[in-house]
C-alpha cells in the first residue's frame, strides 16, 4: 500500500448486523464520486472508481460477512494500470470508511 504499490486493502469489524451493514454500504458507495457498480452476489460488491485527474478505471470490491454477533467488512481497491497510484487507492478506503460510518449512524 502506497507509493509504489496500486493495490490498497482495509477491513473492520461493525456492532451490527450483516444485513444493516450491506445496506450501509450501499448507501456509502452512492455517496462516493466518481464510483459506479458492476456488479456482485450476496455479500460481494463490485465498484469501478474514476480517478479524478486522468479518468483511469481502479476496481473496488467490497465483501461483507458475518463477525459474531456483528458483521466484519473487507475492502480491496486496485488500480488496472501503472505500478503505483500514489496512494490513490489508500485514500478512496479511508473516505469509503468515513462515508460508511456517516451511514451507519444515520441507519
Amino acid at each position: 500500500m502506497g507509493l509504489f504499490s496500486n493495490v490498497a486493502t482495509g477491513e473492520r469489524s461493525f456492532a451490527v448486523p450483516r444485513d444493516r451493514l450491506l445496506a450501509c454500504v450501499r448507501d456509502a458507495a452512492a455517496t462516493m464520486p466518481r464510483w459506479s457498480a458492476v456488479g456482485g452476489d450476496a455479500g460481494v460488491l463490485r465498484f469501478e472508481a474514476r480517478t479524478r485527474l486522468v479518468g483511469w478505471v481502479d476496481d473496488v470490491t467490497i465483501e461483507v460477512g458475518e463477525d459474531g454477533g456483528g458483521s466484519r467488512l473487507e475492502i480491496r481497491s486496485a488500480s488496472r494500470v501503472g505500478l503505483s497510484d500514489f496512494w490513490a487507492n489508500s485514500l478512496r478506503i479511508r473516505a469509503f470508511f468515513r462515508a460508511l460510518d456517516s451511514a451507519i449512524r444515520a441507519s
